[in-house]
């Protein structure tokens, strides 16, 4: 018995019966993204301490980039597990829902419900990561010339309202 049975397929149902593991992965998605986008700073620090003949925030740096590759590997291993579990379980339910239906119409759902999984997997990532980058990279900004982390908030701002206001007609125009 499949855990979608008798229920809509639909990323809100996806994300009900998953909810944990796909939290892992956001999680260290997030870990991920936070570390990648800290590691330019981190070498800044080191090219300073080496400068000044001290080796400590090169250690740092090395720290960092070996808990980055050990996120990101685990990461990876995992996702792969998560969204292909999710991809089997949403074929077999879409495939018993659809027995009577022609081959060619069950092969169109399942390359749609894959679209729906990738949804999860790569785009909601994407947007997570967009987030942190933006967060991160204005609070470094900030710790740098608080004027010129305001400027980047405001652009930010006027570029995100603008997308806004036209976001209905780039939809209708893709």
């Amino acid at each position: 018995m499949s855990v979608l049975q008798g229920k809509q397929l639909t990323v809100k149902s996806l994300l009900g019966n998953y909810l944990s593991r796909i939290s892992v992965t956001w999680v260290l998605t997030l870990l991920e993204t936070a570390l990648a986008i800290l590691v330019p700073l981190f070498i800044g620090f080191a090219i300073d301490g080496l400068l000044e003949k001290e080796l400590a925030d090169f250690y740092w740096l090395g720290a960092v980039l070996g808990v980055l590759i050990i996120i990101s590997v685990c990461r990876r291993i995992y996702d792969t597990r998560v969204y292909g579990t999710i991809r089997v379980e949403l074929g077999k339910e879409l495939i018993a829902r659809s027995s009577r239906k022609p081959v060619s119409t069950q092969n169109a759902q399942l390359g749609m419900s894959r679209e729906l999984v990738d949804f999860l997997e790569e785009q909601v990532p994407a947007l997570m990561n967009s987030a942190v980058q933006l967060i991160i990279s204005f609070s470094v900004l900030f710790f740098f010339h608080p004027t010129l982390a305001y400027a980047a908030i405001v652009a930010a701002g006027v570029m995100i309202g603008l997308y806004m206001m036209f976001h209905g007609r780039f939809f209708r125009l893709n």
